[in-house]
């Protein structure tokens, strides 16, 4: 039983036979490069975010940053406006998205803003940005 379960273990990680794809990846070892490097300690995410009446900041969903219900598609909508100098134009985009359907709770304006995180310390509840630059502002009527 014991030389069973380590044979099972041991398969993915042996050498790869003549035709195989050698470089295949599979469990218990990965190859993927985003598993392969350090990472830095701190984390650039660029996003909108909805400012309330108390001047709280609030995530938006997705289709209203990027008008997709995919989160990365539209962390990527605002990294390209923000690297592009449009910060101005994403947040008139997202006001008309707001304005449409708005979230559950008023908001005031919206920021274009790129925040540096602590990729280790953000996991704890209560944890805020290093940092926050916002790149636009536009009001919500």
């Amino acid at each position: 039983m014991t030389g069973a379960l380590l044979l099972a273990v041991w398969w993915p990680a042996r050498p790869a036979p003549h035709g195989e794809h050698a470089g295949s990846d599979g469990f218990p070892l990965s190859n993927y490069p985003m598993f392969g490097y350090a990472r830095p300690p701190v984390s650039r995410i660029h996003t909108v975010l909805g400012v309330r009446p108390d001047g709280r900041r609030v995530p938006l969903t997705p289709w209203h940053i990027g008008g997709t219900g995919q989160a990365k598609q539209a962390l990527s909508t605002a990294r390209n406006a923000v690297r592009d100098g449009h910060a101005a134009t994403l947040c008139a985009e997202v006001r008309a998205r707001v304005t449409a359907s708005p979230p559950p709770r008023p908001l005031v304006a919206l920021e274009v803003v790129t925040d540096a995180w602590d990729v280790l310390g953000s996991i704890r509840p209560g944890s805020t940005p290093r940092s926050r630059r916002v790149h636009a502002r536009c009001e919500v009527p």
